[in-house]
């Protein structure tokens, strides 16, 4: 098991990504690139950012301070995750490229450019606002993978709230628990997902968990498998209606660096839930 099966020759190794570093870095082999980026973590995370090519309203002017475990990050430095990951694209002649594609076992493949994954990340975006959400809010997502929970997530993100992702495999208690601790006002659900090609139930556990959780106010559901399902007039919307008559143009948040950009919550096998904070700039580092 000690042989080697695959040596990369110079040519692949001269147009690697950790090639590039290590040689923005000033070193020629990874021991050293790694005892770089421990001794001088600034200067590293510094060159990585600049290395990936991270995009900035405002450029930061100190990289760390404060030290560990409690650092402070990109000190001055404004930012936000969808400028890096739609709005740069778009602006710079990409919007025909493949955003991302969606295979599932319901329907056709689904593929998303730039441009319509930005045009209806906008939407969502202007929605939300007129609904009120502002920066900082947080917002539910318990959600299957269908193409619409990257559009939630981004316009979450652009109107500079926060994004609470819940496993959509999880309970009602489970998922009251987040949503109270994170005081959201907001969820966004759907009426269930496949798994085998059969439908399973969502909505019916995010009603029970509205019961748990007070806060919460407002539901969108998407409809993805046509089932029947209880609706809440007074709470709840179909997703098609939030975006409805909503403009496919919307400016993105101007983020401080060291703002919040989504809440993941642990597991709770061993206690309470702890919700970890995520930064626009820790994402995107």
């Amino acid at each position: 098991m000690s042989d080697v099966i695959w040596r990369p020759n110079a040519e692949y190794l001269k147009d690697s990504n950790i090639k590039r570093l290590m040689d923005l870095a000033g070193v020629d082999n990874y021991p050293d690139l790694h005892a770089w980026s421990v001794a001088d973590t600034s200067r590293f995370w510094d060159t990585a950012l600049k290395d990936l090519g991270v995009e900035w309203y405002e450029p930061y002017h100190t990289t760390q301070a404060n030290g560990f475990p409690f650092a402070d990050w990109f000190i001055g430095g404004k930012t936000n995750i969808v400028l890096n990951c739609i709005d740069r694209h778009v602006r710079d002649g990409r919007g025909d490229h493949l955003a991302f594609s969606h295979e599932c076992d319901d329907r056709d493949a689904t593929a998303f450019t730039y441009d319509h994954l930005n045009r209806e990340v906008c939407r969502l975006a202007n929605a939300l606002r007129a609904r009120g959400v502002k920066k900082g809010d947080g917002i539910g997502i318990y959600m299957p993978m269908a193409p619409e929970i990257i559009v939630v997530f981004f316009a979450i993100l652009k109107v500079g709230a926060v994004a609470i992702p819940v496993f959509s495999g999880f309970g009602a208690s489970a998922l009251a628990v987040r949503m109270e601790d994170a005081n959201v006002k907001l969820l966004f659900t759907s009426d269930g997902s496949y798994r085998r090609g059969k439908p399973v139930p969502i909505k019916d556990e995010a009603d029970r968990a509205c019961e748990l959780a007070s806060c919460i106010e407002t539901v969108v559901v998407l409809k993805r498998t046509g089932e029947v399902v209880p609706f809440d007039e007074d709470r709840d919307v179909w997703y098609e209606e939030f975006v409805e008559g909503h403009e496919e143009h919307a400016e993105t948040e101007v983020c401080d660096a060291e703002d919040t950009a989504l809440i993941i919550y642990t597991s709770g096998t061993t206690g309470k839930p702890k919700g970890t904070v995520h930064t626009h700039a820790g994402c995107l580092a």
